[in-house]
Order: structure tokens, then C-alpha cells, then sequence
């Protein structure tokens, strides 16, 4: 928002600080500028005004009580300030005009005034001034007037041609919601069509839409130099709704900027009033009398707060005489009882509800770069282990020694007790109740890969996680086998899985609780199991990764398997074969793995499964085997040695 220097000045008796020390005030305690600039002869300022502030600083009054406060001068006058007995003059109320509100929602409060007798011409030099400082052009004295009092006061405002509108036994104005293909032609000429997203300003006695609501007035009733009679709109308008209408439409207005952040529900009372006072002022005329929809009172808000939760929430030392003359400052009403302060914000500060607004008010006015800064506090450390984390880990110990990998699956799956309100992906629009589903795909993925993880008998895998069945959630742990060949295979996972049962429960000291057993997977309820048994003094340690290990991407690609088998002298080192596989298969062989071996006549025969895989491609059988026939030449050259 820009606002003017000379315009702030106005509030006040004494001379402003310059616009480089209040560029300092505002930035370090208020509002951030994104620049000045000189616009004849009057510096304009470009505040950032964020949403929890334009209820009251979109206006150069709202401003000027910042500046009240944050430099402890009074203005010298308040449009919204004091007494609200100023007020009582819409109780004048207009015999010829009265208004309808049709959706309460839409426009929970709608004021207005008939004026007649004015006289349209140029606005007076310090209006036009004003204006031009803050870029808006100058139109006439009454349509100006209204300008003026939405940029110092925040109130927008709108006037009708009276004499253009229908007078059955009175004017009427009605506030509905647009007819779908509606039409209507605001002021500069574009032409819009509305539906019931949008709500209408109308000229009851006909219907006719003669303004959009909360965003520009329509050419119906459009002021200009012959007119004489007019009605003056001041109103409130959801900030949700009018927001939603202007880009629906595709039309930002200035009003639109303050209706969408909420002003005040008694701000349009104050907002009719200025205008009318000014019009009489510039324009001539009489105040026939006013309207006004609302039918309810204003609510005081009172926050309360202690002196040490404010200094606790700070990190300060303000004392309540310090906190009390920064709320006199502020002009607010409040009271002391004992160290509790009660303060009851002005109806335009909507932004304070809680005791954190009011410590943030307080902060910044006792300037935050006044607050020392403090050690934090050294508490002795506390000792404390999670329970079902440290028998996690004493299981994790135990299935390493078993040669059992850890695995970790989806918690969202395609299955379960429980399905997702708001969904991820179709195949993931449960919360797994078990862990068995999960561990079976991995196991099944294991298999498959089984010869790069060097398992040539039986994959073992197992995983620790949260399940979600209807009873409620728990930790579950699942131990999943399978054997990779046929021969009694079912017997062998059964043996498998009852060595591991056998361990986890010999480490334990305590039966496994709630165990299913249902192709090779064993899962059982890791929270119940751990329920009675005492909380350790300590973590156990797991084997730590040496130094100089070296991490790899998994390949995209597919792996090859092959088989050598090598006749070879009693007394060869194996490392004899194995650098000869490496040697000619350099970073394509993943793994070598000894099968077998056995003696006889003098000779022994090792037995190897290799594989490769590439990192940039897939490999080709030719290419494989171009690789194991320079392996096969080689090792058929040594002495004594003969690929089987």
C-alpha cells in the first residue's frame, strides 16, 4: 500500500520524523517498505501490508496509529478513536431509502445514506493532492471523497446517482446473488456475466443489477457532472466469497484487496459517516437520513496475560509498569489484577484475539533488539530408553546373527482393516494391518535376486513395523524364508523359522505372542510380547560397519549367472582362480561364490557361481560368454589346472 507522508502528517500536531527514520520504525517494528519516492513534492512510502494487519493498516489512519504508538505521540485526531457516540447519527434514519439484504452471509452488514443537493465539480486542491500522491487519479469531488476515505480509513465505499434509480414510494437497494447468465456493466464500460458465485448490488424496485458486490459499481447508476441527488454504500462483505468472486469474474479492485482480508463489522458505520461529513464539506448538500442492515452490537474481546508468561514467551524482563504504559500507548482499555493484565483491543485490531498477540504487540513496541540475550538453561541430562526401541534393536542383533536380512515395506498397500479418507495412488489406499502382504512381495523380489546377495540355498529376510488392524495399532515383526530349491523345501522354511522362534525367544526370555505361520512367514505382535518384561538399562550395540566400505548403486540391469568348475593342484590357493575371474571380468562380475569342492587322486576341484551384471546395460549371453572363455584359456594355461 502507498501511503503519503503528508497525509500521516495530518494526524499529528508536532512534525514527522524524517521518511528515513520512519522507513527504520516501520521496518524494525511494524511494516516492511519496499520503497519510497518523491511524487510532487511528497514522499510516498510502499508499505507491505500482510493479512494480519490490513484489518486496520490499509489506510493512512491505521498507519498513523501505528506511528502514534511506536513513536509516543498523539494524534490529533481519530476518525475511529473515542467515544462511539458520533455514531448515534444513523439513527437519523432515511424516510426515501431503505435497503434489503437478501443473504446475510454474503453482507452481514450494509449502511447507507441519502444525500441531496450536492453539487458535482473538481475536487478541491488538497483532495486532489492527496489523491495524486498515492496514484489515483483524480475524478470529481464526490467520487473522489469516496477514494479518499477507503485509503484513510480502509473502508471502501461506493455512490449512486439517486435520480437513476427507481423511486416507488422510496428508493430501494437489495443485496442477492447474481442470476446465472446475468449481465452487467461497470464503470469504464467492460461488460461481465455473473452466476451465483457472485453477489449483486440491485435497484430493488426493478431488479436491476446496478454494482457487483464487495467489487465495482456498475454504469446504471454512474455519478457525473448533472448529477444532484445520491445515495451513499457502505458495507461489509465475506472475505472468502468476495475474494472467490473476483477471480471468478477476473476483476481485482482495490476494494477487493480490503474486502477479502475482513474489515471490522463496525467499520462501514464509521466509513458511511466520513463520507457523508466530507461530501457536505466539498460537495454541499443534506443528509436526508441513513440505513443500516445490522441488527447487532459489537463484542469487546478481552485477552488476558501475566507478566511472566509474557517474559517467559519473550525471553524479557518487562515489568507490568513497562507492559501497562506500552497498552496506554496503544490507547487500549485495560486492567491490572495482581500480575495478570486484561486488555480489551479497539474493534479494528481483529488480530488480536490470544495472549501470543498481545505478547508480540508488547515485544514489538519495547523493541525486540532490547531483549538480551540469556544462556539456556544446562538441565542435567536424564537417561531415558524407549522400551520397545531397545528390544527392536535386541531382535535386529539376534536375526543378524541368524543370517536373517532386515527388510522395510509400503505401510500404505492396496488391502487392510483400515481404508484412506484422502488416497496417494489406487494401489495405495489402505493402511497395511499387517506386515505379512508387504513381506511376501519382498521375498518373492529376494528370490528373484537371490544370487547377487550370494543366498544359493534359502532367502531369509524379516521386518519391524507398525500394523493398523481395527483392534489398534502395534508394533509387529515377520520373519519371512523360502527355500530356492524343491527338495523338502516346506520342511527345511519350517526348521528355518523354528531355529530363528527358538532364538528370538531364548534372547527374549518370553514367548513370542500372537504368532501366525502362513507360507514360510512367521509374524508375531512385538508390542504384547515385550509388554511385561522390563525396560532395559541400555541399548544393545549392533556390529558396526568397518571403515573403507564401499557403496554401490544397485544396477537397473538384469544379472547372468555362471558356473566354472577348475581341477586343480592340492597345494593351489584359490585366490589363484578367483583373480582370474575378476582380472577378465573386471566390474561386470558382482559376486564369486564357492559351491563346492572335493579331492581326489592328488587333484581338487573347486566349484564357483559368478555373476554379472552391468551398471549401463543389459548384457548379452555372447558377451558373457567372450568373458568366461578368456577366464576359461586362462586358468587351462596354468600347470596342473583344468577347467571341468
Amino acid at each position: 500500500m502507498k501511503v503519503s507522508y503528508n497525509w500521516l502528517q495530518d494526524y499529528f500536531a508536532e512534525s514527522l520524523p524524517s521518511v528515513s527514520e520512519l522507513e527504520q520504525v516501520f521496518m524494525l517494528q511494524a511494516l516492511e517498505v519496499d520503497g519510497i519516492e518523491e511524487v510532487n513534492g511528497d514522499s510516498v512510502i510502499d508499505l507491505d501490508v500482510l493479512p494480519n494487519r490490513a484489518h486496520d493498516c490499509l489506510g493512512h489512519r491505521g498507519v498513523a496509529k501505528e506511528l502514534s504508538v511506536l513513536l509516543d505521540r498523539k494524534m490529533k485526531k481519530d476518525e475511529l478513536g473515542g467515544s462511539t457516540s458520533k455514531l448515534t447519527e444513523l439513527s437519523s434514519r432515511s424516510t426515501k431509502l431503505s435497503v434489503e439484504v437478501q443473504d446475510q452471509e454474503w453482507c452481514p452488514r450494509y449502511t447507507g445514506a441519502l444525500i441531496k443537493g450536492v453539487k458535482v465539480g473538481e475536487s478541491p486542491k488538497w483532495l486532489r493532492e492527496k489523491l495524486e500522491a498515492i496514484g489515483q487519479k483524480s475524478i470529481n469531488n464526490v467520487v473522489d471523497i469516496t477514494n479518499y476515505v477507503m485509503f484513510d480509513l480502509g473502508q471502501p465505499t461506493h455512490i449512486f446517482d439517486a435520480d437513476k434509480l427507481t423511486d416507488n414510494s422510496g428508493i430501494k437497494i437489495a443485496v442477492r446473488k447474481a442470476k446465472r447468465g446475468e449481465e452487467i456493466t461497470v464503470l469504464g464500460g467492460d461488460k461481465y456475466e455473473l452466476d451465483d458465485s457472485v453477489a449483486v448490488i440491485t435497484d430493488a424496485n426493478n431488479d436491476t443489477p446496478i454494482a457487483i458486490a464487495g467489487i465495482k459499481g456498475g454504469e446504471v447508476a454512474e455519478v457525473d457532472e448533472d448529477t444532484v441527488n445520491i445515495v451513499v454504500e457502505s458495507a461489509k462483505f465475506h472475505p472468502t466469497k468476495t475474494r472467490k468472486a473476483s477471480a471468478k469474474i477476473k476483476l481485482r479492485t482495490d476494494a477487493v484487496q480490503r474486502f477479502e482480508n475482513e474489515i471490522p463489522i463496525e467499520l462501514p458505520a464509521y466509513g458511511v459517516l466520513e463520507v457523508a461529513r466530507l461530501i457536505q464539506e466539498v460537495a454541499g448538500g443534506e443528509v436526508e437520513g441513513f440505513v443500516d442492515s445490522w441488527q447487532g452490537e459489537s463484542q469487546e474481546h478481552k485477552v488476558s496475560i501475566t507478566i511472566a508468561g509474557l517474559n517467559n514467551f519473550l525471553g524479557s524482563d518487562i515489568t507490568m509498569e513497562q507492559a501497562v504504559d506500552i497498552i496506554n500507548r496503544f490507547g487500549w482499555e485495560h486492567e491490572v489484577s495482581g500480575e495478570t493484565l486484561i486488555v480489551t483491543p479497539p474493534f479494528e485490531r481483529l488480530d488480536v484475539r490470544i495472549a501470543e498477540d498481545l505478547y508480540e504487540e508488547i515485544g514489538r513496541v519495547y523493541g525486540f533488539e532490547n531483549i538480551k540475550g540469556k544462556m539456556l538453561p544446562s538441565p542435567a541430562p536424564e537417561k531415558f530408553i524407549n522400551k520397545e526401541w531397545a528390544y527392536s534393536e535386541l531382535v535386529r542383533k539376534v536375526m543378524l546373527e541368524e543370517g536373517v536380512t532386515e527388510t522395510m515395506t509400503y505401510t500404505l498397500t492396496d488391502k487392510g482393516d483400515i481404508k484412506l479418507a484422502s488416497i496417494l495412488s489406487a494401489d495405495k489406499d489402505h493402511i497395511r494391518s499387517n506386515l505379512r502382504v508387504g513381506l511376501s512381495d519382498a521375498l518373492e523380489r529376494a528370490v528373484k535376486n537371490a544370487p547377487l546377495l550370494g543366498e544359493y540355498n534359502m532367502v531369509k529376510i524379516f521386518e519391524i513395523g507398525r500394523v493398523f488392524p481395527k483392534g489398534g495399532e502395534h508394533t509387529s515383526m515377520a520373519i519371512g524364508v523360502k527355500a530356492l530349491t524343491k527338495k523338502k523345501a516346506e520342511q527345511r522354511e519350517q526348521e528355518a523359522l523354528e531355529i530363528v522362534r527358538k532364538a528370538l525367544e531364548q534372547e527374549l526370555g518370553a514367548k513370542l505372542a500372537d504368532v501366525t505361520i502362513n507360507n514360510g512367514i512367521l509374524e508375531f505382535n512385538l508390542s504384547d510380547t515385550i509388554a511385561n518384561l522390563p525396560t532395559p538399562s541400555e541399548y544393545p550395540k549392533l556390529p558396526l560397519i568397518g571403515k573403507g566400505v564401499k557403496y554401490t548403486p544397485i544396477s537397473p540391469f538384469p544379472f547372468v549367472t555362471r558356473d566354472i568348475a577348475v581341477w586343480v593342484p592340492e597345494n593351489a590357493q584359490e585366490n589363484e582362480i578367483t583373480d582370474v575371474i575378476y582380472k577378465y571380468g573386471g566390474e561386470l562380475v558382482q559376486r564369486v561364490d564357492k559351491f563346492d569342492e572335493f579331492k581326489t587322486d592328488g587333484r581338487v576341484s573347486l566349484a564357483y557361481h559368478i555373476v554379472f551384471q552391468s551398471q549401463n546395460k543389459t548384457l548379452t549371453d555372447d558377451e558373457v560368454g567372450q568373458v568366461m572363455q578368456k577366464i576359461e584359456g586362462e586358468l587351462n594355461s596354468k600347470e596342473n589346472f583344468e577347467v571341468r
